[in-house]
C-alpha cells in the first residue's frame, strides 16, 4: 500500500469470491457445529463477490491513485506453464498460475454460484468498502 501500487489481471473486470478472516473462522466453527449438513461435501463460503477494480475503486477513495498495472492472463498462463514444462518450479511460475486461476475470465476456481453455504453456515452480510477501512486502520 505504501507505494500505491496494484497488479490487474485481465483489466480488473471478472468477478470473484473473497472472505475475510473472521468469517473462515465462523465457517470451521459451523462445520463443526452442524457436521450432518456439511459431512461429506465441499464446502464453500464467501462474504464478497467482486472485481478487482471494485476493491481498487474503495482504496483509491480512501487513499489516492493507485499506479495500475495490468497482466494478460491468458499470456501469463503460457508463460508460466513453459516454465514448469522445463522443470521451473519457482516462486514466480507456480504463483502465476495460481493468480491465473482466481482472477482469469477462463475457469476461476474462484467463482461459484452465490447461493454457497455462507447462509447455512450462519455467516453475517458484511460490506467490502467497511471491511477494506478496517483493514486500512491496522496498516
Amino acid at each position: 500500500m505504501k507505494n500505491k501500487k496494484a497488479t490487474l489481471f485481465d483489466g480488473g473486470v471478472n468477478l470473484f469470491h473473497t472472505t475475510t478472516l473472521a468469517s473462515i473462522g465462523q465457517s470451521v466453527v459451523g462445520v463443526l457445529s452442524s457436521s450432518s449438513a456439511t459431512e461429506n461435501k465441499p464446502v464453500r463460503v464467501h462474504d464478497f463477490f467482486v472485481t478487482q477494480n471494485e476493491i481498487l475503486a474503495t482504496l483509491e477513495a480512501e487513499l489516492g491513485p493507485f499506479t495500475v498495472q495490468n497482466v494478460d492472463v491468458p499470456q501469463l498462463v503460457e508463460q508460466c506453464n513453459a516454465g514448469l514444462a522445463r522443470g521451473e518450479f519457482t516462486e514466480a511460475n507456480i504463483y502465476g498460475v495460481v493468480q491465473a486461476a482466481a482472477f482469469g475470465a477462463e475457469g476461476s476456481s474462484a467463482r461459484w454460484p452465490e447461493d454457497d453455504d455462507s447462509v447455512l453456515l450462519g455467516l453475517p452480510k458484511r460490506d467490502i468498502k467497511e471491511e477494506i477501512k478496517k483493514a486500512l486502520a491496522t496498516l
